[in-house]
């Protein structure tokens, strides 16, 4: 069966009109969409593959989220200008102006009345508006077949958030092994497009990465100490030979009976080591010792 891509191109070419085969232009139509909040519109300049990887309901969910969109409020689209042009890639910047809603924030809320009031007075965000220039995030476009389109790298994105997904919703107590794989998975993908990744997400990741380094370098010389008459005793020194300081320190410790005790050691200081000491019902004999969860303090 014939492909109808090539037919659906020319219509939506004809759709688009000759802005097509000017990236400033389709950059232009696309982000008035984005700012008059015509998702629709907006998504007739896609490019192909983010067409296909996501249908217009999900691009509304997406494309007015503070990362791709923005703060639309007597928001307006005044010019582009293509930043890099090279065989079929283009790099766009559009031009947009709208009210510095922070500053608007500021004065509404009296010096007098501090954090109580948190409410923004939209009537007066419109009726008030404060003139603030700035760029719109570079549009990418792509050139497919003969016409412009804006590659927002849709697919990747909702591959990201799927991948921070677990990192955001983990509940205190996730072991530090299960965040770490976590964590390489959502970093192997944001390598890949790191323009796409979220700030807050890289930092939970790396924060992950780092407590389950820390984890591994982590020394223990505990042994259970029976030598006190109908008592024993867990005893010895957990070693940070890392320049990260350690808060709170959950262990699993087995013995060689199988038994199984969790602790708690507080803070280890950087280069620097905890003197464990508190009453056991483990055995004595070799311990088996593992990090379930620990807080990273800096590094």
């Amino acid at each position: 069966m014939r492909s109808s891509l090539p037919i659906l191109t020319v219509l939506l070419a004809v759709a688009c009109g000759g802005v097509s085969h000017d990236p400033a232009a389709v950059a232009t139509r696309y982000m008035q969409g984005i700012v008059a909040g015509d998702a629709g519109r907006a998504f007739a300049y896609l490019s192909t593959s983010d067409r296909m990887g996501v249908d217009s309901a999900r691009f509304r969910d997406m494309a007015f989220d503070s990362d791709i969109g923005l703060d639309r409020l007597d928001t307006t689209v005044d010019s582009a200008r293509v930043l890099t042009s090279a065989g079929d890639g283009a790099v766009v910047v559009v031009f947009t102006t709208g009210p510095d809603v922070e500053a608007v924030r500021r004065s509404a809320v009296p010096a007098t009345d501090p954090p109580r009031r948190t409410f923004t007075d939209t009537l007066r965000l419109v009726r008030e508006p404060e003139p603030q220039h700035w760029y719109s995030p570079a549009v990418a476009l792509l050139r497919q077949p003969g016409v412009w389109r804006v590659s927002a790298g849709l697919v990747q994105r909702q591959r990201l958030e799927r991948l921070a997904g677990p990192l955001r919703t983990a509940p205190e107590g996730t072991p530090i092994a299960r965040l770490a794989t976590y964590a390489r998975a959502y970093m192997d993908a944001a390598d890949q497009t790191p323009e796409l990744a979220q700030p807050t997400d890289l930092d939970r990741a790396r924060s992950a990465l780092l407590a389950a380094a820390v984890a591994d370098s982590l020394r223990f010389r505990l042994h259970v100490d029976d030598s006190a008459p109908g008592a024993r005793y867990l005893a010895g020194l957990v070693e940070n030979p890392t320049s990260t300081r350690v808060g709170i320190l959950h262990l699993v410790i087995t013995d060689q009976a199988g038994g199984q005790e969790s602790i708690q050691v507080w803070g280890v200081a950087p280069a620097g080591s905890a003197r464990v000491a508190q009453p056991t019902h483990l055995h004595a004999g070799p311990l088996r010792i593992a990090v379930n969860t620990l807080d990273v303090m800096g590094g």
